[in-house]
């Protein structure tokens, strides 16, 4: 239960204002390009898993920010 909590507060974070979505638009299209060059052309797989980490790393980070950002939002606004 305390899982779909935080899936559901991950979720709204990410996709809370217009710049949240399109760096969500922006990691998932560079995902899916490394993947393709990867595919394709003679591009090493360790391309692809560095690309991958850097980016859950990032977004780990960033969403985690945004999340307690989001929190700290909610407070101002209830205490007034």
């Amino acid at each position: 239960m305390i899982f779909l909590h935080i899936t559901r507060e991950w979720a709204e974070a990410r996709s809370a204002t217009r710049p949240r979505r399109i760096y969500s638009y922006v990691t998932a299209a560079s995902l899916l390009a490394v993947l393709t060059l990867v595919t394709i052309t003679e591009v090493p797989l360790w391309v692809f898993w560095s690309v991958v980490a850097v980016d859950a790393i990032a977004d780990t980070i960033l969403v985690r920010r945004w999340m307690f950002q989001d929190l700290l939002d909610r407070a101002s606004q209830s205490d007034l």
